[in-house]
């Protein structure tokens, strides 16, 4: 019997310590399981950490709401992909539901998601300003503004602005979209001002001529409707028929200007503006000095093709009301002359240098009649285009003949936007001699 309980104990510890030596594996086992989810847990929470860095560095610092300009489709796509990777990842972590570690499975893979989302956000939020800068001429948005004197392209219809607006509508409400809807809602107004204007000119103008008249009210809300152009060639296409329109309108209605040009011509300023003139299809009146119509006759010559009228400003700009009658009579004639020789056109009008004049001046040739001025724009002095414009903006009235001089760039470079600013102001043009 002793020998039988022996035996007996034997098996008992032998089994107790194989139970024993199981149980430890298996405690080893899952404590080697453990580390390897927590490692795992570990280098997918830094993932996440370096993961959200890179999308903050694709946020401007000052303004998340807004792409910062380092991001590129390219960077964003590579930290996009890490991002689903990672959340696979997690995903495959086989983790009980309560377990201690669930609660961090389940904050990471939120955090994945949440990278996701604001990758998203951030590749429609760049695609948006790409989209709205393609609708307009140039940088529309500006330290995270929109720039106000933006020029939609010509190109662009309402309803590439409206499809815009449909896709904007999926951003987030913040200063990004807001800045997005200033755009847009600039873009609207520009594009359906342009659409309605070129319908009321489809009606007035064809063929290059007007063919039916518009009464002052229709032609003062054409000019209001102008006024939201920001386009400058589209504008300036405008501008060209409303002149039109307001010298095929009623005398009575118009109210009129003559543009004047003295001291030429020569081959570079005076061209220059004659090309304006053409431009806008304004017709002007120069003043020539007989010594430069010598010097550029071909200049003179397309003066006159181009319908402009020419008066006569003596031949060397000397102070006739201080010579003799034979020498005025002698200056006067032989400008004309001249004047003839090389355009065709026989003067009818005298504007004495410095309009100085006397009783001698004024019957120094028979039938021809001074021609002075209302306004001086004092080009000669300032020599600024933007100031010719401000002084004849604060002073014109109807009537008026404004001195300029066509050998100076300066004044050159202030003919068109002076046009176009009488225009706007509803002004039509007249030679001297029209008034």
């Amino acid at each position: 019997m002793g020998w039988h309980m022996q035996k007996k104990w034997k098996w008992v510890i032998s089994f107790i310590v194989l139970m024993m030596i199981g149980i430890g594996s298996w405690v080893v086992f899952q404590q080697k399981k453990t580390q390897q989810l927590e490692a795992q847990l570990a280098e997918l929470t830094a993932s996440s950490k370096r993961l959200q860095k890179k999308i903050t560095a694709f946020q401007d610092a000052e303004n998340p709401a807004f792409v910062s300009e380092t991001m590129t489709r390219e960077a964003a796509d590579s930290v996009l992909q890490a991002s689903r990777d990672a959340l696979a990842r997690t995903d495959q972590l086989k983790i009980a539901e309560h377990s201690r570690f669930a609660k961090q499975k389940q904050s990471l893979v939120k955090a994945f998601q949440d990278c996701q989302h604001q990758l998203a956000t951030l590749k429609e939020k760049q695609l948006a300003a790409t989209r709205v800068q393609e609708l307009f001429n140039g940088q529309p948005l500006a330290d995270k503004h929109f720039v106000p004197e933006a020029a939609v392209r010509e190109q662009v219809t309402l309803a590439d602005v409206k499809n815009l607006r449909t896709e904007a509508e999926t951003l987030p409400d913040d200063a990004f979209r807001a800045v997005i809807d200033q755009a847009l809602s600039s873009a609207e107004l520009q594009v359906g001002t342009s659409e309605e204007i070129q319908q009321i000119l489809s009606q007035t103008i064809s063929d290059d001529s007007v063919v039916q008249s518009l009464p002052r009210v229709e032609r003062d809300h054409l000019r209001e409707l102008i006024g939201y152009i920001r386009n400058e060639s589209l504008q300036e296409q405008f501008l060209v028929q409303l002149s039109m329109i307001n010298q095929q309108s009623e005398p009575a209605e118009q109210q009129v200007v003559a543009l004047t040009f003295d001291d030429g011509p020569n081959d570079s300023s005076t061209v220059k503006i004659l090309d304006i003139l053409k431009k806008y299809k304004v017709k002007a009146t120069f003043f020539v000095l007989g010594s430069m119509a010598e010097k550029y006759p071909a200049v003179l010559k397309r003066i006159n093709d181009d319908g402009h009228e020419i008066g006569n400003h003596s031949y060397a700009h000397s102070n006739l009301s201080v010579m003799t009658d034979k020498e005025i009579q002698k200056d006067i004639t032989q400008t004309n002359e001249l004047i003839a020789k090389h355009s065709g056109q026989q003067p009818g009008l005298l504007r004495p240098p410095y309009g100085a004049f006397n009783q001698k001046v004024v019957q120094a040739v028979p039938g021809m009649r001074l021609a002075l001025w209302d306004i001086d724009t004092l080009d000669w002095q300032v020599r600024n285009g933007k100031k010719i414009v401000e002084k004849v903006e604060q002073h014109v009235k109807n009537g008026d003949i404004i001195l300029m001089h066509d050998i100076h760039k300066t004044t050159a470079n202030g003919v068109e936007p002076l046009i176009k600013m009488l225009i706007k102001k509803g002004y039509t043009f007249r030679t001297v001699s029209q008034l």
